[in-house]
């Protein structure tokens, strides 16, 4: 799920890979899932992961019409952590 920040800054774009990301979750209705289903969970949490600036812009721009291919291998020296709210989760069986 998109964190607010995210959402924010990229307005209608925050929808980055719709046909990626089949299904939205937050902590909680997470851990109501995993209880729902027999499960406890053992750890929810989100983490970060590298991104070039160019992979960000590519994304954020797509079907813009915005020409980054110019200057794409200066925007790839760009780098550094984000996170965009990822939820990481380990559940067991309960009982």
């Amino acid at each position: 799920m998109p964190s607010e920040s995210i959402v924010r800054v990229a307005g209608k774009a925050h929808l980055l890979l719709p046909e990626e990301h089949l299904f939205y979750f937050t902590p909680k209705s997470m851990r109501l899932m995993f209880e729902k289903a027999g499960f406890e969970p053992v750890y929810l949490g989100t983490g970060g992961y590298g991104r070039s600036m160019a992979e960000i812009l590519r994304v954020v721009f797509r079907g813009a019409g915005v020409p980054l291919q110019v200057l794409e291998p200066a925007l790839r020296k760009i780098s550094f952590e984000i996170n965009l709210g990822d939820i990481f989760a380990i559940a067991r069986k309960a009982g």
